[in-house]
């Protein structure tokens, strides 16, 4: 819901009736003229992602029952989920990859696996900076 709608779980700024995140996106979701507006306007919804935005904004609801034995169990959270996601591969950066290992940690990584010892054992305190 945090990320559908850009806002806090609890918002103490926000009227009496809108505190709560759950209670206004259900109210939100069940009113569907409503809920459009209730998206992060940053979001760019084209037809495709606003299916997603339903599927997961009915999961989201439906998550958030007050009752638990009316709540989906996380194997059909993990199905619904997974059948919204495309295969997904970051750009090529052609000004240098940013997420290139930093020098110092493929050193400590590959002198770790050099000697057969624990990585970890190379993070100590004296270590790290």
């Amino acid at each position: 819901m945090e990320l559908l709608t850009g806002r806090k779980a609890l918002d103490v700024r926000r009227s009496e009736e809108d505190v709560h995140l759950a209670t206004w996106f259900r109210r939100m979701f069940i009113n569907r003229d409503s809920f459009p507006k209730a998206i992060d306007e940053t979001i760019e919804t084209n037809e495709e992602t606003l299916r997603s935005i339903n599927k997961v904004s009915e999961l989201a609801s439906h998550c958030s029952a007050r009752e638990p034995q009316q709540r989906p169990g996380m194997s059909h959270v993990v199905n619904v989920l997974a059948s919204l996601l495309d295969q997904w591969k970051p750009d090529e950066d052609i000004s240098g990859n940013d997420y290139d290992t930093p020098p110092a940690l493929l050193e400590m990584i590959q002198t770790g696996s050099a000697h057969g010892g624990s990585m970890t054992s190379n993070l100590g305190p004296n270590n790290l900076g």
